[in-house]
């Protein structure tokens, strides 16, 4: 995969200071293309909700918002009370100003929460304020409550969300449609296995077709196409990818909708379909090494790969979700089947458990915007709730949310 250029640029910084690097990229790009703050206008709890981007006076980064003497007390502290972007509005008889404060690789500093809504609260009649954390990953419980307190002031946004907004301006600019993929490179949004690739003559759904076809089937006439050299290298990426929005979309999952204290545990592991069976694996001999390797992919016939993570609810009882991906033999050239499952359980003792198959498999839109995909799996999840207290009611209290 090429290096984005953004993500080339990030590596010449410090982790501490991914939220101002994210923050001076969104000013630049505002210079040129305002649209690109328009989500985090919507996303701002502004009292007049009707600001439009044609109020937008100014996007600058690092700007500081505390009193004199507030901001006196943080240097004799050695701390920098400084918000990432600020985004000024006027429309003639009214102006405002939106504070972000961008947290990636880093947490909140004790008391900087609290003091951004404090500032927000001093909103006054001819001047209306707000503030938007823009996150990659999911709040602490009494942070995410905080900001759910003072929602007339302030409001929480992923980075997910914020491209998932920024998708549609992005087919008019390819500045914000390359910012776009620096997200999802970084793992910051999801990743988007229908878009083209890099190099921009395939699709990524081939080149993960690619991969698997390699992995879990023998080579068969029809199947060339998907094994060119620039697929055969971007498929394990494509792959990985996948693996980074399953992570994303069980994180908020579990924070979200289960209240789970903890991220969940993720994994994968391949499983291969063959016609006959070993049960230990033979000691390979020098002169017989081409039969070997002919035998072993004349007997592929089919292949999974199993993406899983799960959490620990009450009284040990544990909520397991996951996602399938199937190829065949004789599969058509973009026929990627794609599961979602959900099992509750307790030790090696299943309480209830379901299996769905998704229209499209591997291209079903759903699987590409986090909340689509929560959605899915939540329906899932409440499907085998159901299952699991109709027939042990004593599951009330683990199966809360």
């Amino acid at each position: 995969m090429k290096n984005n250029f953004f993500s080339a640029i990030q590596r010449k910084f410090k982790a501490d200071f991914s939220g101002r690097y994210l923050g001076n990229i969104l000013e630049h790009i505002a210079a040129n293309r305002v649209e690109v703050i328009e989500p985090l206008l919507r996303s701002a709890p502004l009292e007049n909700s009707k600001w439009s981007l044609k109020a937008v006076q100014g996007v600058t980064t690092e700007v500081a918002y505390l009193s004199d003497e507030s901001r006196l007390n943080d240097r004799e502290e050695g701390t920098d009370r400084r918000a990432d972007l600020a985004i000024e509005l006027d429309n003639g008889k009214k102006i405002a100003k939106i504070l972000i404060e961008i947290k990636i690789k880093d947490g909140f500093l004790k008391g900087q929460l609290e003091e951004y809504i404090a500032w927000a609260q001093k909103r006054v009649e001819n001047e209306d304020r707000a503030v938007v954390f823009l996150t990659a990953f999911p709040l602490t419980q009494t942070e995410r409550k905080q900001i759910e307190n003072c929602s007339r002031y302030v409001s929480h946004m992923y980075l997910s969300e914020l491209t998932d907004g920024l998708r549609l301006n992005s087919k008019n600019s390819e500045l914000i449609s390359l910012f776009v993929d620096y997200l999802s490179h970084e793992g910051y949004a999801m990743f988007d296995l229908l878009s083209k690739s890099d190099e921009g003559d395939y699709l990524d759904c081939d080149s993960l077709l690619s991969f698997l076809v390699l992995t879990f089937l023998p080579h068969q006439s029809g199947k060339g196409k998907v094994s060119t050299a620039k697929k055969i290298m971007r498929g394990p990426v494509v792959f990985g990818s996948l693996v980074q929005n399953w992570q994303q979309v069980s994180d908020r999952l579990a924070d979200l909708k289960l209240g789970a204290g903890r991220r969940p545990t993720i994994r994968y592991f391949p499983e291969q379909g063959i016609s006959s069976f070993r049960e230990e694996a033979e000691e390979l001999d020098h002169a017989t090494l081409l039969i070997t390797r002919k035998k072993i992919r004349e007997n592929k016939q089919w292949g999974r790969f199993w993406l899983t993570a799960d959490t620990v609810l009450d009284d040990g009882v544990r909520m397991e979700w996951g996602q399938i991906l199937e190829v065949h033999q004789g599969s058509r050239e973009n026929d990627i089947d794609c599961s979602l499952y959900v099992v509750i359980r307790k030790r090696g003792f299943q309480y209830a458990g379901k299996v769905i198959n998704l229209k499209n498999g591997i291209l079903n839109e759903n699987l590409y915007s986090v909340e689509s995909f929560m959605d899915e799996i939540l329906e899932l999840m409440n499907e085998v709730k159901d299952q699991a207290l109709l027939k042990y009611p004593e599951l009330k209290g683990p199966l809360k949310w």
